[in-house]
């Protein structure tokens, strides 16, 4: 995911400097594309994980914050 973020955020600053209506709806375009693919992205990682533990007859599925 942070690749796919990366590579959003250097076309974002291409298109910023470029300063035309076009390149602002492009912007918008590809801001929408990747928010719609983030969004399905860590659906399908949620229901795996889910599915997982369903597997293993877990009762708990715990996360925490690894920073």
């Amino acid at each position: 995911m942070d690749h796919q973020r990366r590579e959003f955020e250097k076309c974002r600053v291409s298109l910023h400097q470029t300063d035309t209506r076009s390149a602002h709806l492009t912007y918008q375009r590809i801001g929408d594309k990747f928010s719609r693919w983030s969004r399905d992205y860590l659906h399908r990682v949620s229901k795996e994980i889910v599915t997982e533990a369903r597997h293993h007859d877990c009762t708990r599925i715990a996360f925490e914050n690894l920073e």
